[in-house]
């Protein structure tokens, strides 16, 4: 019976062992699992900031284009509302001072 109970000691400490062996291993792997974690982290940041840069570029080259667009547009109306001063300007003077219509002068023969 001594050797029975010897004999279960034994295997319950070799489970003991095991068991403990096991546990090591899994912290082993949740360690390894959160280092790896954190290092994908750091690259797909790293990854992004390239592409952020990329579309931060584009996007200013886009509100440039637009902001020239729009350059152009405002001179273009500005020499148009100059035109249209210069012909209200120029009709004025056609209907004169009592709001009547003048024929423009005949060229003499």
């Amino acid at each position: 019976m001594l050797g029975l109970l010897s004999r279960l000691e034994a295997a319950e400490r070799e489970q003991t062992a095991v068991a403990a062996r096991f546990e090591g291993a899994v912290d082993e792997l949740k360690s390894d699992h959160a280092r790896a974690a954190e290092r994908l982290a750091k690259v797909e940041d790293s990854a992004a900031q390239p592409r952020s840069l990329e579309a931060l570029r584009a996007l200013e080259t886009a509100l440039g284009k637009v902001a020239s667009h729009l350059y152009d547009s405002e001179t273009r109306t500005r020499e148009d509302m100059t035109a249209i001063r210069q012909d209200l300007g120029g009709l004025a003077q056609r209907v004169g001072p009592s709001g009547g219509f003048r024929r423009p002068p005949r060229p003499r023969r």
